[in-house]
C-alpha cells in the first residue's frame, strides 16, 4: 500500500482493507450529514434518531478503521462525534419517553391517573425542550471543526488511490472482518450466563452495548460476503430492540419514583405507569430469552463464524484460491524474524500478493517470535508446523530442558502458545486445479531434510506418500525446485536465517496456468537486527547465522579455527586489520598516530597495569580501528564502530576478540563502561577492567592527536603514588591537545586511581640539536 497520510502505521495488509474503510466512512458520514438540518429544526423527531443510529455507525466505523488514518486524527474525528451521539441519545430517549407516556395516556381509562400521566408529560417534554439547545450546540461545534468535511476528504484521497492498486476482496480484508466479528462475538456470548437471570439488569444492559457493536460490525463487513449476512444483522436488530425497551422501562421506572417525590398528587397516575412498565419489561424479557434460546438451538451464533470463517478449507479461502491468473506467496523458517518478515511482506504486497502458505518454524534462535506469530495468524497465511515449533512446545511442558529456546519462550503468551498447538503437520489445498501439500519437512517426519542434491528414488517416494502435484517443504533453509515423477517439490528458502553465503530474506512466488516459480531475496536491515538480538542476551554464534547467512555449523567451525590459530600472535594479522579498516576510513594517518602514540603509553605505563602481549595486541587493533564508524554516521561514531568490529567478517577475530576490541574502541570517547552496556554482558569482570585500562591509554592517545596533525612526537611517563605524569614531546602548535586531554583523561584516572597531568615540551630544532 502506498501511504499518503503521514500519520498511517507501517503495515503491510491495510490497501484493501482500508479500500473498504475508505468507501464505508464516505457512506456514513453522507448519512450523518443529511440527517444535520432536520435534527436543528427538530419538527420530526425521526431526524433526532437517525442522527444518533448515524453518529454511532460513523463512530463504529472510525474504530475498525484507525490504522488507515493515523490514531491522532481519528481520536479528534470520534470525539467530535460522541458529542453528537451523546445530546442526540438523550434527546432521543426523551422522544421515545414522551411517545410512550401520551401512547399509554390515550389507552389510560382510569381518570384519577390522568393528573399524573400529564404531569410527567409535561416535565419530560420541558426537558426535551432544554435538551435542543446541546443537540444543536453539539453540531454547530461539529461544522466549526469540519470534521465531515476533514473525514470526506481523507476518504475521497484514500479511496481514490487505493483504487488504483487495491481490490476490496483480499484475503487480509476477510481476515480482519472474521477477527473484529469474531472479537464482537465473544464478547457478547460472555455474558450469555446473565441471560435467564431476570434481574441482572445492569449486564442486560451490558449486553445491548455488546449485541449493538457486533451489529454495526458486521453491517460494515456485510459487503464481502454473498449472502451480506442480512440474517444476522436482523436478528442481532431484534435483540438489540427488546433489549433496549428493557433498559428504557429500568430506567424510566427508576426516574418516575423519584419525580413523584415531589408532587403527590400525582403518584396514584406515576404508580399506574410503573405497573405497566413493569409488565412491559417482563413482557420484553420473556421475548428476549425466547429468542435467546431459539438463536442457541437453531445455531445462530455458529452460522456467523462459519459465514466468516477464513480457515483454509474455508469457501471464502478456495474462491480466492481459484482465481484465474492465481498467485501465492510461499515462505519458511522465520524462526522469530520479525525484521526479515516486514521486508518479504512489503515485497510481496508491492506484487499484489495476499496469500502466503507457510511451511513452518515460525519461533526459535530470533527474538520477535511472540510478534512474529502475531503476523502470522492472519487469515494470509496457510501455516504447517514446523520442528522448532515443535521444539518450543515441547520445551514449554518440560522447562528444565528449554535450552537455546529460553529467549523465545519468555516471550510468548497464552495466546501464541495456542495457535502454535494448532498448526497442523502437513496443509492440503487445491489451486487452480493443482493438488498442493505444505509440510516443514516430509510427510513421513517434520525433522527430514530435501535438499537439491536428495536422492531421486528418496524423492519418488515421498511423492508417493504425498499424493499431490505440488509439495512444499521448509527445513533446510535452502531455495530449491525439483521435479521427479510429475511432482514438483519446492522449498522456498528461509525468510528468518538463510545459509547460502546471502543474509537477504527469501522466499517464493508459485503461480498457475503455467505452474511457475520465482525465488525472491529481499534485503533489509540485518545489523539493525544482530544489535537487537545481542541486546538480548542470544548467543554470538546465532547473531552470526544471521550477519553471514551460513549454517550454524560453519560459525561454529570458523570459531574454533581461530581459537586454535591463535592469530593476535602473528604480526600479519595486524595488517589484516588495518586492510579491513581501509574500506572505512579515509584518514589513516590519526589511526596510525593514535596506535603509536596508545602503544607508547601502554609499555610505559607497564607498572601500572601489568598486562602483557594479548592485552598490548588488542589496544593496537582498537586504536586502528577506532574511527572506521565515521564511515556511518558524525554522531556516535564510537558506537557505529562497535557494531562494524563485531559484524565485519573479514576482521581475524574470535567472538571474545570482537567484544573486546570493539568495547575499546566503542569508549575512546563519550560514556564510561558500564555494566549495562550489551557489549560487555558477554566478557567477565577481569576483562572488563582490561578494557577499561586499555579503553583509557587510547582515550588520552586520541585525544593526544585531537588536531589530527601528529603533532605529538612521543610521550615519557613518570609514575608517582597517587600521580602518573605524561611527558609530551610535541612539535609545532598544540592547544588543542592540551584542551582535549583534560576532558578526556578521566577514565585514566578512575581505573589506574592516579590523578594524570601533563607535561609539554618542544621537540629540539635541528639547530639545536647540533649544537647539543
Amino acid at each position: 500500500m502506498k501511504v499518503s497520510n503521514p500519520n498511517l502505521p507501517e503495515t503491510y495488509e491495510v490497501g484493501g482493507y482500508c479500500l473498504l474503510g475508505a468507501e464505508t466512512l464516505l457512506t456514513r458520514t453522507r448519512e450523518l450529514e443529511d440527517q444535520v438540518d432536520g435534527a436543528r429544526e427538530n419538527n420530526d423527531i425521526e431526524y433526532v434518531h437517525k442522527l444518533r443510529v448515524a453518529s454511532r455507525r460513523t463512530r463504529a466505523a472510525l474504530g475498525l478503521f484507525e490504522e488507515c488514518f493515523g490514531r491522532k486524527i481519528t481520536k479528534k474525528w470520534t470525539r467530535a462525534i460522541r458529542n453528537v451521539t451523546r445530546s442526540s441519545g438523550a434527546a432521543r430517549d426523551a422522544d421515545v419517553q414522551i411517545a410512550f407516556l401520551k401512547n399509554y395516556a390515550k389507552i389510560n381509562e382510569d381518570k384519577n391517573a390522568a393528573r399524573g400521566l400529564d404531569y410527567l408529560i409535561t416535565i419530560h417534554t420541558t426537558r426535551r425542550r432544554a435538551m435542543q439547545a446541546t443537540v444543536t450546540k453539539a453540531l454547530d461545534d461539529l461544522e466549526d471543526l469540519k470534521v465531515l468535511d476533514d473525514i470526506t476528504h481523507s476518504c475521497s484521497a484514500l479511496r481514490d488511490e487505493e483504487r488504483k492498486e487495491f481490490d476490496i476482496k483480499t484475503l487480509a480484508t476477510y481476515g480482519r472482518a472474521y477477527d473484529h466479528i469474531s472479537t464482537k462475538l465473544n464478547e457478547v456470548l460472555a455474558l450469555e450466563p446473565f441471560v435467564h437471570d431476570e434481574g441482572a439488569a445492569a449486564k442486560h444492559h451490558e449486553l445491548r452495548i455488546a449485541i449493538k457493536r457486533l451489529r454495526y460490525t458486521m453491517e460494515i463487513f456485510s459487503s464481502l460476503y454473498k449472502r451480506g449476512l442480512t440474517d444476522q444483522i436482523s436478528l442481532m436488530k431484534r435483540f438489540q430492540d427488546l433489549l433496549g425497551e428493557m433498559h428504557d422501562c429500568d430506567v424510566w421506572i427508576q426516574e418516575f419514583n423519584v419525580e413523584t417525590e415531589s408532587m403527590p398528587d400525582a403518584r396514584y397516575g406515576v404508580t399506574k405507569v410503573l405497573t405497566h412498565l413493569s409488565q412491559v419489561r417482563k413482557s420484553r424479557y420473556m421475548n428476549f430469552v425466547s429468542l435467546w434460546n431459539d438463536a442457541i438451538f437453531t445455531g445462530q451464533f455458529d452460522t456467523i463464524r462459519q459465514l466468516t470463517n477464513t480457515r483454509p478449507s474455508s469457501p471464502i479461502v478456495r474462491e480466492m484460491l481459484n482465481r484465474d491468473n492465481a498467485k501465492v506467496a510461499l515462505l519458511a523458517d522465520i524462526h522469530g524474524n520479525l525484521d526479515a518478515l516486514k521486508a518479504v511482506l512489503a515485497d510481496a504486497n508491492r506484487s499484489g500478493l495476499t496469500i502466503f502458505l507457510n511451511a513452518g518454524d515460525a519461533v526459535g534462535f530470533g527474538i520477535y517470535s511472540s510478534q512474529v506469530i502475531q503476523v502470522v495468524q492472519s487469515a494470509r497465511f496457510l501455516s504447517a508446523v514446523g520442528n522448532v515449533d515443535l521444539e518450543t512446545l515441547e520445551a514449554l511442558r518440560n522447562p528444565k530442558n528449554t535450552g537455546t529456546l529460553d529467549s523465545d519462550i519468555k516471550d510468548l503468551s497464552p495466546a501464541d502458545i495456542v495457535y502454535l498447538e494448532s498448526l497442523p503437520n502437513e496443509l492440503r489445498l487445491e489451486i487452480a486445479g493443482k493438488r498442493i501439500l505444505v509440510t516443514h519437512g516430509t510427510p513421513d517426519s517434520v525433522d527430514e531434510h530435501i535438499y537439491p542434491d536428495s536422492p531421486e528414488e528418496r524423492l519418488r517416494e515421498i511423492a508417493a506418500k504425498g499424493s499431490s502435484d505440488v509439495i512444499i517443504t521448509g527445513h533446510s533453509h535452502t531455495q530449491m525446485k525439483r521435479v521427479v515423477g510429475g511432482v514438483t517439490f519446492i522449498n522456498p528458502g528461509s525468510v528468518g536465517r538463510p545459509v547460502n553465503g546471502d543474509p537477504k530474506a527469501e522466499y517464493a512466488v508459485l503461480s498457475f496456468n503455467p505452474l511457475t516459480v520465482e525465488f525472491r531475496r529481499v534485503s533489509y536491515d540485518v545489523e539493525a537486527v544482530a544489535d537487537q538480538m545481542r541486546r538480548k542476551g542470544l548467543p554470538e554464534s546465532h547473531v552470526q547465522v544471521l550477519l553471514q547467512g551460513v549454517p550454524l555449523k560453519i560459525i561454529v567451525e570458523q570459531e574454533e579455527a581461530l581459537k586454535k590459530m591463535q592469530l593476535w600472535k602473528r604480526r600479519s594479522t595486524i595488517d589484516k586489520v588495518k586492510t579491513v579498516a581501509k574500506k572505512f576510513t579515509s584518514d589513516e594517518s590519526h589511526a596510525e598516530q593514535d596506535r603509536k602514540l596508545a602503544l607508547m603509553i601502554f609499555d610505559r605505563t607497564k607498572q601500572l597495569h601489568s598486562l602483557d602481549r594479548e592485552e598490548r595486541y588488542w589496544l593496537e587493533c582498537a586504536a586502528i580501528l577506532h574511527d572506521i564508524g565515521l564511515s556511518r554516521s558524525t554522531k556516535g561514531h564510537h558506537k557505529s564502530t562497535l557494531r562494524l568490529i563485531l559484524n565485519d567478517p573479514q576482521l581475524p577475530f574470535t567472538y571474545k576478540e570482537r567484544y573486546i576490541i570493539g568495547s575499546i574502541a566503542r569508549y575512546h570517547r563519550k560514556a564510561l563502561p558500564s555494566k549495562k552496556h550489551f557489549n560487555l554482558k558477554p566478557v567477565n569482570q577481569i576483562e572488563r577492567e582490561k578494557i577499561s585500562i586499555l579503553a583509557s591509554i587510547l582515550r588520552v592517545a586520541d585525544a593526544l592527536d585531537s588536531s589530527h596533525k601528529s603533532v605529538v612526537q612521543r610521550v615519557n611517563v613518570k609514575s608517582f603514588p597517587n600521580h602518573t605524569v605524561l611527558e609530551c614531546v610535541v612539535s609545532g602548535e598544540h592547544n588543542l591537545e592540551e584542551k582535549s586531554v583534560m576532558k578526556k583523561k578521566n577514565l585514566f584516572g578512575k581505573v589506574f586511581k592516579s590523578e594524570l597531568t601533563f607535561e609539554w615540551k618542544s621537540e629540539p630544532t635541528r639547530t639545536e640539536q647540533m649544537r647539543s
